[in-house]
């Protein structure tokens, strides 16, 4: 028999709900925000990286990466 824990007690009403459906939305809409989020976040770093966007100080050659050949 397992040793009753107070953690078990504090997570028992998460793992009651498990498996079960809940109609509506849920959290998509905090999902798709992140999903926006990170998006946009990829996008800005290809675009530094192919020198879409120029940054003042912000080199994108390999010998950047390192402080070699300053």
């Amino acid at each position: 028999m397992p040793k009753q824990t107070w953690w078990g007690d504090v997570l028992k009403g998460n793992n009651s709900e498990a498996g079960k459906f809940i109609p509506g939305w849920g959290t998509t809409p905090v999902m798709a925000g992140f999903v926006v989020m990170i998006t946009l976040l990829l996008l800005i770093m290809l675009q530094v990286y192919n020198s879409t966007i120029l940054l003042d100080g912000v080199d994108v050659g390999w010998t950047s990466l390192g402080g070699f050949g300053q």
